[in-house]
């Protein structure tokens, strides 16, 4: 155990969670580990500290290990921590078929709440990377790229391997798989999230949806539903505050 942390604080909150929180240790494990129902019954905290806890479950008593998320920045944010997993483990196991309804999101008052800008890393460099290919694409099919031209030099710069008539080559290569993939990506956006949801395409957060499945693909689907656990884990809280 890290010096940082107070044994007696570490055993009274490894008692409170295994007294106070089993249920919670259990879906700790079934969420953010995989973990089969079965095997996550009987959960008890074994340790906890700034990176992940160690968690004892099922018939044999399995040890696991669980990420924190986040890691702890220091001891006294450990509540905190646990809370919010607790949440999210519950908005995702327990609330399957809770679909929450993002339809009023297509309003100018509340366009935002149906919307989550992407992180430098990795959504940004993705879509980026993509970006730059389909701009090689305009350049390539429009006749900019040939020699003599800035964009010819430029490449012959970086030392692409091959050269700029290699470049040109692979450009048009891959263009038809490229463009149906990230076409298919949009169209799967609308219909497996988007549709569910009550997102309409017309919409600024509709639009921005299939702009970014477009152009990212993996990393918008995931945001995506990220967004709709967080709406999940706000459904819960006020319910379970009104009773």
């Amino acid at each position: 155990m890290p010096a940082s942390i107070p044994h007696a604080e570490h055993e009274r909150t490894v008692a409170h969670m295994n007294k106070d929180h089993a249920s919670d240790l259990s879906l700790y494990l079934r969420h953010f580990n995989g973990v089969p129902e079965p095997d996550a019954a009987g959960a008890r905290l074994v340790s906890l500290d700034l990176r992940r806890m160690t968690i004892a479950a099922g018939p044999a008593g399995t040890t696991h290990h669980v990420r924190l998320r986040p890691a702890l920045s220091s001891w006294d944010d450990r509540r905190a921590v646990l809370i919010d997993m607790a949440w999210v483990a519950r908005a995702a196991l327990t609330a399957p078929d809770l679909v929450p309804d993002l339809s009023a999101a297509g309003s100018s008052r509340s366009s935002s709440s149906a919307i989550r800008w992407p992180a430098l890393v990795p959504d940004l460099l993705i879509a980026g990377a993509v970006g730059f290919y389909f701009a090689s694409c305009a350049l390539v099919y429009s006749g900019h790229l040939a020699p003599g031209s800035v964009a010819w030099d430029a490449v012959v710069a970086s030392r692409f391997p091959g050269g700029p008539e290699t470049f040109v080559w692979l450009v048009k290569l891959i263009a038809i798989p490229v463009i149906l993939i990230h076409v298919v990506e949009a169209a799967v956006m609308y219909r497996s999230r988007l549709r569910r949801h009550g997102i309409a395409v017309v919409s600024l957060p509709g639009l921005f949806w299939l702009g970014w499945a477009f152009f990212e693909g993996l990393a918008a689907f995931r945001r995506f539903d990220r967004m709709v656990l967080q709406k999940k884990r706000e459904i819960l809280e006020r319910e379970a505050k009104s009773h």
